[in-house]
């Protein structure tokens, strides 16, 4: 049923320009670019096996650039889960409650 109203598309191909979407936030969150840097590198380096390789002609170089993305997604989220972890730390450190005594 749905593929007679062209709903039904094959989810085969991730191109980096369909997350441009994301700097419609920015003004929500300004920091959102500093966090998803790396995610978005990996968006212009996804664009090698096109440059390098020639093309999307062959089914190689298309999943070559989804690992890449992936890849770099998941980077983005273990930097931004080490980077809480560091803050929360920092925030609930028994040291923090030390240094912030006030010495008499």
């Amino acid at each position: 049923m749905a593929e007679c109203f062209g709903v039904y598309r094959n989810f085969s191909e991730i191109q980096p320009w369909y997350f441009l979407i994301l700097f419609i936030f920015l003004p929500i969150f300004p920091n959102l670019i500093k966090k998803m840097d790396i995610f978005l590198i990996g968006l212009l380096f996804s664009y090698y096996p096109y440059i390098m390789l020639g093309g999307w002609d062959a089914k190689y170089k298309v999943d070559l650039k989804h690992q890449i993305i992936i890849y770099f997604l998941v980077a983005n989220l273990v930097a931004l889960g080490i980077d809480k972890a560091f803050y929360f730390i920092k925030k609930n450190s028994t040291f923090n409650s030390i240094n912030n005594q006030k010495v008499n």
